[in-house]
């Protein structure tokens, strides 16, 4: 079967329409590192990534370093919530996430208990 040049045409501005589409998607990412009172990095601590519109939450890990990441996250408001045992949970609030925007959410815990001892800024503009 030949496709006539006028069909190519078309097939070829559909697949490139496509995949502009699919280059464009509105998200973005959050990462950072988590520090004991120190600065040293808290391994291991788990960052709970909550978009305040829905309620959707991404569960990371920090790796060995402190680093913690999530990719592909629509974008609008968010909370990054970091516990670790020996430490009290500490939250960054209000934290608006623009479409292909990698903000950088630095977390300093301080000694205490998880659960009962909770540290929560507002008010962070994400860079």
């Amino acid at each position: 079967m030949r496709i006539p040049p006028r069909g190519f045409s078309l097939i070829l501005t559909i697949l490139i329409s496509a995949v502009a589409v699919f280059a464009q998607t509105p998200t973005g990412a959050i990462n950072g590192r988590v520090l004991d009172p120190n600065g040293a990095a808290v391994a291991n601590a788990t960052v709970t990534i909550k978009e305040t519109a829905t309620n959707r939450e991404i569960t990371a890990q920090t790796n060995d370093e402190g680093f913690y990441e999530a990719r592909n996250l629509p974008i609008g408001r968010y909370t990054v919530t970091v516990a670790q045992t020996g430490f009290a949970t500490n939250s960054v609030e209000n934290i608006t996430l623009q479409t292909g925007q990698t903000a950088t959410i630095d977390v300093n815990l301080t000694v205490g208990t998880v659960g009962t001892n909770t540290v929560t800024v507002q008010g962070t503009e994400a860079s």
